[in-house]
């Protein structure tokens, strides 16, 4: 992957699930550009990664934590707050289907893990982190979405990517006036590591999909790294587009195709929005 040397330099960037997989990738090569990065995961493998980060001379911490929680959301930021002295982008990566089948079939548990997993964490920490940046009167937020959120037997993890994307464009509008730019991006399916938990049901639905759509596009974790640091630094604005191959661009979609299976969801809203929404209101 081509790096840009310095294109973080001097900004201190939370990223979330980085243990392994896109927030992985999205944290060292943040990192490598100059950035630095707090990863943030409850897994102990990220610190592995940051130790990784730290041999070559780059700046980062690990923190451990649920996300789930809004009070180790909490903690997480004021830690990061507490090293680097203030957080420039905050990139919220964890979610991911936990089971896969026919909505019928989920019992009432299961419905609530996957909405704690997938939208939780990321509104959670959105919340967390949005005094630090209103205080700065500056900031970036990435929120990782998905293009499932018409996906078939995975109702409840389409219901909270949804619920990211509503989060997205409500927080883009309210914080506009503070200098903080709220975004997501939504990538297509992409590869699960080896140390990854399987969801119980995937592979059943991989293969149905692989067979109905041979021409679906499975992604790699690097292949996302490219988006997601380009919105945090503000790269991949654009037009409005009227259509983004079969699906319409969000409400404030950046309206540019970048990568192959992914599609930029919310940016932030352009003054005549604003305008807008002031005089309705």
């Amino acid at each position: 992957m081509r790096h840009h040397p310095d294109r973080f330099k001097g900004k201190v960037a939370v990223v979330t699930g980085a243990a392994q997989g896109i927030g992985q990738m999205v944290a060292v090569n943040l990192a490598k550009e100059g950035g630095r990065v707090a990863l943030i995961d409850r897994s102990e493998i990220v610190n592995e990664t940051c130790e990784d980060i730290v041999k070559e001379g780059l700046d980062g911490i690990a923190i451990e934590a649920d996300l789930e929680k809004y009070a180790d959301c909490d903690r997480v930021m004021h830690e990061a707050v507490k090293h680097f002295g203030r957080i420039d982008i905050l990139i919220n990566n964890v979610g991911g289907t936990i089971w896969a089948r026919p909505f019928v079939h989920y019992e009432e548990n299961q419905i609530e893990a996957e909405i704690r997993r997938s939208l939780f964490p990321t509104m959670w920490c959105c919340r967390a982190v949005l005094p630090i940046m209103v205080k700065q009167n500056s900031g970036t937020i990435v929120n990782v979405s998905s293009i499932a959120t018409r996906g078939i037997n995975r109702v409840p993890y389409a219901a909270a990517k949804g619920g990211v994307n509503a989060l997205t464009a409500s927080l883009a509008f309210e914080c506009a006036e503070q200098n903080i730019r709220v975004c997501a991006v939504a990538p297509g399916g992409t590869e699960q590591l080896a140390l990854e938990r399987r969801c119980v049901g995937c592979a059943a639905v991989e293969h149905h999909e692989r067979r109905t759509r041979p021409a679906a596009i499975v992604n790699r974790p690097r292949d996302h790294v490219g988006i997601e640091t380009g919105v945090g630094r503000n790269q991949h604005r654009g037009r409005h587009s009227k259509r983004l191959g079969k699906r319409r661009a969000g409400a404030f979609g950046c309206g540019r195709r970048t990568h192959q299976g992914q599609r930029p969801v919310v940016g932030r809203p352009s003054p005549a929005h604003l305008a807008l929404e002031r005089r309705r209101s």
